[in-house]
C-alpha cells in the first residue's frame, strides 16, 4: 500500500465513527502494519467503538516510538445527531463500550492493570488520554430514569454531569479515576500525564480530540486529568 511510503510520518489522527464493535479490530489489522515503519510519535483515534487490551497491545507493538496516545470512545456519545431523545441515545450507547466496568473489567484496578500491561512497550510515552468512563455502565442507564425539572426535558438525553441525583456517585468515581491513574503511572515510569473521560470534572475541556465532536448542550462530559509530580498522583 502507498501508506508504507510514509516512513517519516510522526503525527496521525484517525476517526473511527463509521466502524463498529465487529469491524474495529479488522480495520486496525489492515491499517496499522502499513504504517509500522514510520516514526510515529503522536497517535489519536477518535470515535473508536472500544478500548481494550487487544487494541492497546496492537498499538504499542506497532508504534513503539509513541510519546502521545489519545483514544476516545466517549466522543461517539457527544457527536451531533438528528434526534437527541433517550430512545435514539440508547441505540448509541449499545454500539460502543463507553463504560467497560464491570462487564469487560470487574473494577478500576483490573482495568488499569490490563491497560498498563498492554502499554508496556511504549517506553517513550509521556501523555495518555483514554476516552472511557470509569463510573460503571449502570450509572448512565440509571440516570435515564431520573426525572428532569420539566416534563419536556424528560425526553431529551441529558448528562449525569448536571444531575443532582447522580451526585451520589461523584466521590466514588473520582476515587476510581485516581486509583486507576496511580496504577498506570506505576507501570509506565515515563508517563507524565493521563486523562479519563468523566461526568464529574471539566465539563467543557478545550481538547483537540473533542473539538471534532460537536457536543450537544444537553449531554456534557469532561476529562479527569492527572499528572505525576514527585512520585505523587495529582489531579489537576
Amino acid at each position: 500500500m502507498e501508506l508504507r511510503r510514509l516512513k517519516d510520518l510522526q503525527y496521525l489522527r484517525l476517526d473511527f465513527r463509521n466502524e463498529g464493535l465487529q469491524t474495529q479490530h479488522p480495520v486496525c489489522q489492515r491499517l496499522f502494519p502499513n504504517l509500522a515503519s514510520s516514526k510515529l510519535s503522536y497517535l489519536s483515534i477518535d470515535m473508536i467503538p472500544r478500548i481494550d487490551r487487544t487494541l492497546l497491545s496492537f498499538v504499542s507493538t506497532t508504534f513503539p516510538c509513541l510519546k502521545t496516545l489519545k483514544l476516545s470512545v466517549t466522543g461517539r456519545l457527544t457527536v451531533d445527531r438528528d434526534c437527541v431523545c433517550w430512545c435514539c441515545f440508547e441505540d448509541v450507547l449499545e454500539c460502543c463500550m463507553h463504560s467497560p466496568i464491570p462487564d469487560s473489567y470487574g473494577d478500576a484496578n483490573l482495568l488499569a492493570e490490563s491497560y498498563a500491561a498492554a502499554l508496556q512497550p511504549l517506553h517513550q510515552l509521556t501523555k495518555l488520554q483514554l476516552g472511557i468512563f470509569l463510573s460503571g455502565e449502570r450509572m448512565i442507564y440509571e440516570h435515564i430514569v431520573h426525572p428532569a425539572k420539566d416534563n419536556e426535558a424528560n425526553h431529551i438525553a441529558t448528562s449525569p454531569h448536571n444531575c443532582a441525583i447522580c451526585e451520589v456517585y461523584r466521590q466514588e468515581v473520582r476515587a476510581k479515576e485516581e486509583l486507576a491513574s496511580g496504577i498506570v503511572f506505576q507501570n509506565l515510569p515515563n508517563l507524565c500525564q493521563i486523562k479519563w473521560s468523566t461526568f464529574f470534572d471539566r465539563p467543557d475541556p478545550e481538547d483537540e480530540l473533542e473539538s471534532s465532536a460537536r457536543q450537544p448542550k444537553s449531554f456534557q462530559s469532561g476529562w479527569a486529568l492527572f499528572e505525576r509530580r514527585d512520585g505523587q498522583v495529582v489531579r489537576l
